[in-house]
C-alpha cells in the first residue's frame, strides 16, 4: 500500500500559498469556485467542510468578477484547496 498524501494530516506552512485573482464562476452546491490568476491561468478552488464561519460567509458572498486573495494548498497544477481568505 502506498500513501501519497494524508487527507487528514495538517499541511505544513511550506505548502501554503497566497493566491489572488478574479473570480470567474462560483459553484456553491459543490463548494467550488474558479479564479483567473497570472495572465489567463484558471484555478479551481475547493472549499473544505471545516472552513471557519467567517470564511464560509465570504465564500457564500462571492460573485463573478470579484477580486479575491486567499491562502490555499495546491492539489495539482490546476486545483487548490482553500485554507482561508485573506
Amino acid at each position: 500500500m502506498q500513501v501519497d498524501q494524508s487527507v487528514n494530516g495538517t499541511v505544513s506552512s511550506s505548502n501554503l500559498q497566497l493566491l489572488q485573482g478574479t473570480v470567474r464562476q462560483v459553484d456553491r452546491r459543490n463548494g467550488l469556485f474558479t479564479v483567473d490568476v497570472n495572465n489567463y491561468n484558471t484555478l479551481t478552488v475547493s472549499v473544505p467542510s471545516n472552513l471557519s464561519s467567517t470564511d464560509l460567509n465570504r465564500f457564500n458572498n462571492l460573485r463573478s468578477g470579484d477580486f479575491v486573495r486567499f491562502y490555499g494548498t495546491f492539489l495539482n497544477s490546476s486545483q487548490v484547496q482553500l485554507r482561508q481568505f485573506n
